[in-house]
């Protein structure tokens, strides 16, 4: 998993999550705070866009749930990949935020 641009500058600037699947997958993308707080989720279906075999991409605008625009700082975001196995893949990397 890669993000580009870093670090990003919201609201004039988001950044973009690219993450491989070898098989559809239900996809859940978690941002957290450095101190371990909640600040977005998405949730993609097996099979449907963030969820497909092959490249992926998501635009996170630097937001949280709320509609929000987040503050500078570092940011730890959680890509979980459940497949039609047992096996759930997580991928973790940091984002940077300066406004």
């Amino acid at each position: 998993m890669t993000n580009y641009p870093t670090p990003c500058h919201p609201p004039l600037q988001g950044t973009t999550l690219a993450y491989k699947l070898d098989d559809n997958a239900a996809v859940t993308i978690r941002i957290f705070s450095q101190g371990g707080d909640l600040v977005r989720q998405i949730v993609f279906d097996r099979g449907a866009t963030g969820g497909r075999t092959g490249l992926n991409e998501w635009l996170w605008d630097g937001r949280n749930g709320a509609g929000d625009v987040v503050a500078s700082g570092g940011y730890v975001v959680l890509v979980e990949a459940q497949g039609t196995g047992q096996t759930l893949h997580v991928m973790r990397r940091k984002i940077a935020v300066v406004r």
